[in-house]
């Protein structure tokens, strides 16, 4: 009869060569590639969102700039605004036609918003230098 030292049954590790099969193999790339992709946009979103951002802008500006200026071809200061003198000649009143200047603001505003609304979508070039830091990556196109 042997004496046991220890009676405790005896622990099995796991076969090493089972997990490195093929499955293993996809396994570990697919969590490699999604590691990635996740600190890759990790990283690309605030140059993404700041892209988009200044493009945006950019267009409202343009289209703010064109409406105001094609709407106000059609008006004159003194449609706006009439001044009246004293019989010595100075300056007693300035008064703005306040329902001509009413007219013509919501009539900017109108075809603000028509021309906002003809935008399809903006085409927004992301350097991918500035997301990688590297100098010698081309331009990246990606549609909003």
């Amino acid at each position: 009869m042997k004496d046991k030292i220890y009676s405790r049954p005896r622990i099995v590790l796991p076969d090493i060569r089972k997990y490195t099969s093929v499955k293993s193999i996809f396994l570990i790339a697919f969590f490699s590639i999604i590691f990635c992709i996740f600190m890759f946009l990790k990283f690309a979103y605030p140059v993404f969102k700041s892209t988009c951002e200044t493009s945006a802008s950019s267009k409202g500006v343009k289209i703010i700039n064109t409406e105001v200026n094609r709407v106000m071809k059609g008006y004159k200061y003194d449609d706006l605004i009439s001044i009246e003198k004293d019989s010595e000649g100075n300056v007693s009143l300035i008064k703005a036609n306040v329902i001509e200047i009413n007219k013509i603001v919501s009539e900017i505003i109108s075809n603000i918003q028509l021309e906002f609304d003809k935008i399809p979508r903006l085409t927004v070039a992301i350097n991918m230098g500035s997301v990688s830091r590297n100098k010698h990556t081309k331009k990246c196109r990606t549609k909003i």
